[in-house]
């Protein structure tokens, strides 16, 4: 994932108007996960990022590059 994709899902973590402890329990996902996401202290695992983004509003794709 890159720094930009990142950015978005930290950015709409922030904009979604659910707090960071509602987003957790939406996504299956601790609170700390959260935290240090937002926080750039560790990046969760792919699996937990596609449920946070999902939770936001976005969608995570993984396509070929040629």
């Amino acid at each position: 994932m890159s720094k930009t994709e990142l950015d978005q899902i930290i950015q709409a973590i922030r904009e979604s108007g659910l707090s960071q402890r509602e987003i957790a329990a939406k996504a299956g996902v601790s609170h700390p996960t959260i935290l240090r996401l937002v926080n750039g202290q560790n990046m969760p695992s792919y699996d937990k990022m596609v449920k946070i983004a999902a939770v936001v509003g976005l969608e995570i794709t993984i396509r070929k590059v040629d």
